[in-house]
């Protein structure tokens, strides 16, 4: 048996994101902001920084201020 990862793709990353409470889309922002962070060595994980740039919007279109 193995185990696999594959590419979330940003259509799906929506989805989940639409889903969240505005107080769960937080923690998530808050872990996504964490877990992209370039560390030495490896640079930045591009698949946390998707999700990151992702909820950051969703929140935007959230609290849009007209």
């Amino acid at each position: 048996m193995s185990i696999g990862f594959r590419k979330i793709t940003p259509e799906e990353i929506r989805a989940k994101l639409k889903k969240m409470t505005d107080a769960e889309l937080i923690e998530h922002g808050k872990l996504m902001r964490e877990l992209s962070k370039p560390s030495p060595g490896r640079g930045m994980n591009e698949e946390w920084a998707l999700q990151l740039k992702e909820a950051r919007a969703e929140w935007r279109q959230r609290h849009r201020t007209t």
